[in-house]
């Protein structure tokens, strides 16, 4: 039913590059990229992961090295089957540009960590946090997804 899906954050430099990879290391049938919302207005796209995070993620076996950031765009809302995003707001921020993801887009913690606050700015320890909150909502949408 989901083979397309989508993960969503601010700039696609911290938070959405580890569920991506998590989610494609899980599910491997499936397709799974992510986007940022104000990666072009950020100046973000082709930067690579927030070096913090990329630490924070390679103490945990994620390696981040080939990601490059992307603006969302209505190109992968529409090839997208599910929509996975941080925080509550950015399900209505999606929504109110792209108007068709509104019944498939979903908080990424929705069954166990709620949002997941942008960790862009804080050290190592404080991305280490987000990626752990990360993992344990993909572990859930991979219980659901499989």
């Amino acid at each position: 039913m989901f083979n397309h899906i989508l993960v969503v954050c601010a700039g696609n430099i911290c938070r959405s590059p580890v569920a991506e990879k998590i989610l494609q290391q899980s599910l491997p049938n499936k397709n799974v990229f992510s986007a940022g919302l104000v990666t072009e207005k950020s100046r973000l796209s082709g930067h690579g992961v927030y070096p913090p995070m990329a630490q924070a993620a390679r103490d945990k076996g994620i390696i981040l090295n080939e990601h490059k950031a992307q603006q969302l765009t209505q190109r992968l809302c529409d090839w997208s089957d599910l929509i996975l995003v941080m925080e509550h707001n950015q399900i209505e921020q999606i929504a109110n540009v792209y108007t068709q993801t509104r019944n498939k887009t979903f908080l990424l913690g929705q069954w166990a960590a709620g949002s997941i606050s942008d960790p862009y700015g804080g050290d190592k320890q404080v991305c280490l946090q987000c990626s752990s909150r990360i993992e344990h909502a993909c572990q859930a949408w991979v219980a659901r997804l499989s």
